[in-house]
């Protein structure tokens, strides 16, 4: 196949680099049982991170499905199925394999072998909402959840016509059924009917999808708004006042507001030569081009840590044990994820390109 020039959209890994930078550093308090120490509140820095995941990646694989549904009048379903085959699915099974690897060594409990097959087969979301530990395996829910949703969305954008009108119904009606969901839930108690809606946030892939239409047609409101000073300030805010649990919203909309923030912020570092925060640098490019692995890998190197180091912490005060904790772990991560994809990924990543025929530097996961 030739290979056509690759979609440039500048700052997409920055945006990845703050999402998964985001859910280490909340999985670090909420961790620092391990090395003795208090955990830190949950503050759901974690699942904005997440979200901010979910929206780019609805963004930036809707666009390129457009592009390629332009450029040759249809979605070629098998090779999309064959990128995210080669994109998620090494490095999750061998993370898997790991895990358990390091399990057996210490001599763990491992996860519920009926949970562990939800996992195997990306639905890890499921024991997600029921509320059931998964230990070392259980941020792969947000994997989970991608790969459903991935199940059905090429599918969607290759044969619905007008299509922006109907991604605005899919998003309405999730949200509806949300709301309605926890309503009952305050009404009854009965948790699992909003867990569902509230995990499996297929509405804020949508989101991300519903900008990348409109920043494909070029939507002149769409994007005057979104490039004004205010609305990039109004965003960034939002999304570091909800990360700090300073913005008293209620729990049933946050989410939502963060992924509207974000394909505000997203719109701006692709495509606005004025934007406030470009996140166009090296670093923030690295970090985005490893950040597969920063979030797969992240646990178990949260865990090898504490095992090695946590019991020599002792000898430092309370506040140079969190320096030290939090400087290393992130550190050990970069480390390892940027191995991983020097020495394993980009060989599937290789592979991958063959079943690409839109090419993006900011490259689909």
């Amino acid at each position: 196949m030739t290979e056509t020039p690759r979609i440039h959209l500048p700052g997409l890994n920055g945006i990845r680099a703050i999402a998964a930078l985001a859910v280490i550093f909340s999985h670090i308090g909420l961790s620092l049982h391990m090395f003795g120490l208090n955990s830190l509140p949950d503050i759901d820095l974690a699942g904005y991170g997440v979200t901010i995941f979910f929206a780019l990646s609805g963004f930036l694989i809707t666009y390129l499905l457009l592009i390629e549904k332009e450029r040759f009048e249809r979605v070629n379903i098998r090779q999309f199925y064959m990128r995210r085959i080669l994109r998620i699915w090494p490095l999750y099974y061998l993370y898997i394999a790991l895990t358990l690897l390091v399990l057996f060594i210490y001599k763990e409990e491992f996860p519920d072998f009926r949970f562990l097959l939800f996992t195997i087969f990306f639905s890890a979301n499921i024991p997600m909402i029921m509320a059931v530990p998964m230990g070392l395996l259980g941020h792969f829910w947000s994997l989970g959840v991608e790969e459903q949703f991935y199940l059905f969305w090429p599918w969607f954008v290759d044969r619905t016509k007008k299509l922006f009108k109907w991604v605005l119904w899919f998003v309405v009606i999730f949200f509806i059924l949300k709301l309605l969901a926890w309503a009952w839930f305050k009404r009854s108690g009965e948790l699992i009917p909003y867990s569902i809606f509230q995990v499996t946030r297929f509405h804020c892939m949508a989101i991300g999808a519903a900008a990348a239409i409109l920043y494909y047609n070029r939507q002149q409101q769409f994007l005057k708004i979104s490039y004004t000073l205010v609305s990039q300030v109004i965003c960034w805010a939002i999304i570091a006042l909800l990360a700090f649990s300073l913005l008293p919203l209620p729990s049933v909309i946050k989410h939502e507001l963060v992924a509207l923030a974000s394909v505000v912020l997203i719109v701006n570092v692709a495509g606005n030569e004025k934007a406030i925060i470009k996140l166009r640098g090296r670093l923030p490019d690295f970090l985005g081009k490893i950040s597969f692995g920063l979030y797969v890998y992240h646990p178990l190197v949260i865990y090898l840590v504490a095992k090695w180091v946590g019991s020599g912490l002792a000898v430092f005060n309370v506040t140079m044990q969190h320096i030290i904790i939090y400087a290393l772990v992130p550190l050990a991560t970069i480390l390892v994820a940027a191995c991983s994809y020097e020495l394993f990924e980009k060989k599937f990543l290789k592979l991958k390109t063959r079943f690409s025929p839109v090419l993006s530097q900011a490259a689909e996961r």
